[in-house]
């Protein structure tokens, strides 16, 4: 009889211990009522991949751009990847099919067109499945005082009704303008969280801020690094331009 109770303490024990590693240490919400969140998507438009940029570009005149060590980094990307190293989760850039102008004159006449028109710009075939995920963080910079069109696409393509969306921007001293309320009404969130809207001079320091903000409105998670998933991030082909 005894070792009979034994065995089955030792399998009890087992599989209490089984049960706590399989966990994700992500949690939502506030104070003692944290849920847990078993995926996270951090999607965001930036004009690199969606620009043919030349070789030379500067990183230093132009305030999209964030140098760092031997690389060059878009803003809204640099953000995602802080929101990245807090949480966890996964990266994804939306791509449209036809690349924008570099020129940045040329460009705000091509969004104010596209705004006119609400015209949706064809995003390049993904094998993102949405499904997946309950949590999305969706980054883009604010042109125009709201999102580029693309993030409109991207909303437009993808299934987030249901879901936790929380919205995420930089911007050149205007703040998020009319995005978030487009973010919440384009995705058909069932929650919508507080955004975050950081102008692009002080995206470099902005860990600290991006930090606090997370803690506010109750997403945390885990800080340990997922080597593969920086390995996939920051390819050889990163360290170029991104806009």
């Amino acid at each position: 009889m005894r070792k009979i109770l034994s065995v089955l303490l030792v399998s009890l024990l087992i599989f209490s211990f089984a049960s706590c590693g399989s966990e994700k240490n992500i949690s939502q919400g506030s104070g003692e009522e944290n849920t847990e969140i078993s995926n996270i998507l951090i999607v965001y438009f930036s004009r690199w991949g969606n620009t043919d940029y030349p070789d030379d570009v500067d990183a230093t005149t132009s305030a999209s751009i964030v140098p760092d060590g031997d690389g060059r980094y878009g803003t809204t990307e640099y953000i995602a990847n802080m929101i990245a190293d807090e949480v966890g989760g996964d990266l994804h850039l939306i791509e449209t099919v036809m690349p924008y102008t570099a020129d940045f004159d040329e460009l705000r006449d091509v969004n104010h067109g596209e705004m006119e028109r609400n015209y949706l710009p064809g995003l390049k075939e993904s094998n993102l499945d949405i499904a997946g995920y309950e949590v999305v963080f969706v980054g883009y910079p604010v042109w125009a005082t709201d999102v580029p069109q693309a993030v409109l696409s991207f909303l437009n393509e993808y299934d987030l009704s249901g879901k936790t969306v929380i919205p995420f921007c930089t911007h050149d001293g205007y703040g998020a303008g009319h995005s978030y309320q487009t973010v919440a009404d384009a995705s058909r969130a069932a929650v919508s969280l507080d955004g975050i809207a950081i102008e692009a001079k002080d995206v470099p320091g902005a860990q600290d801020t991006v930090s606090d903000w997370l803690a506010d409105i109750g997403i945390s998670g885990s800080q340990e690094q997922d080597v593969a998933r920086n390995k996939s991030i920051f390819s050889a082909d990163d360290f170029h331009v991104r806009i």
